[in-house]
């Protein structure tokens, strides 16, 4: 019976960890110029606040995002398109915050993979939302992809799907 109150209990225990964010590093070298690393991202702007309590780190003004390369990919969906990439990714906008493992980015948005084989392409929009852990993020919001390759047509006998994920 005792086991049985203690295992009743282990959520409890355990929940404070299921909240934590990685550990974040904010720093302002100048007046107008911001700059926090958390979860591998490097963010800078001419502002930034982190909230203790809660865990939010919020970015403002010209804010610069880089994404780490991944050893699976990063997605980031728009429309009915997606791109795919494991490589470095540069994300602008006027807005950032993270918390939880959720970037949530807003206004004047720019997303560049620093892929060779994707270097003309440019994705802007409005609004995105990207779950860290994963890389997986959806772009939303007047969505102009710009340098986006057209699809390969290959025999109609040959079908590759996804293409992308087959490297």
């Amino acid at each position: 019976m005792k086991l049985l109150s203690w295992l009743s209990l282990l959520p409890i225990f355990l929940a404070p960890a299921w909240g934590q964010m990685d550990r974040v590093d904010l720093v302002a070298d100048k007046p107008g110029h911001a700059r926090a690393e958390v979860a591998g991202l490097i963010l800078q702007a001419d502002e930034g606040a982190l909230n203790k309590e809660t865990g939010q780190l919020a970015m403002r003004g010209h804010v610069h995002v880089t994404l780490p390369a991944r050893e699976d990919h990063t997605v980031v969906r728009y429309g009915a398109g997606v791109l795919l990439t494991d490589q470095v990714i540069g994300l602008t906008a006027d807005q950032v915050t993270v918390k939880s493992g959720l970037l949530q980015a807003s206004g004047n948005i720019v997303v560049v993979p620093v892929d060779p084989e994707l270097s003309k392409v440019q994705l802007r929009g409005d609004e995105l939302y990207m779950y860290l852990k994963i890389g997986d993020a959806t772009l939303r919001g007047n969505v102009r992809p710009t340098g986006i390759p057209e699809p390969r047509s290959y025999p109609r006998y040959f079908h590759i799907f996804p293409p992308d994920i087959i490297k």
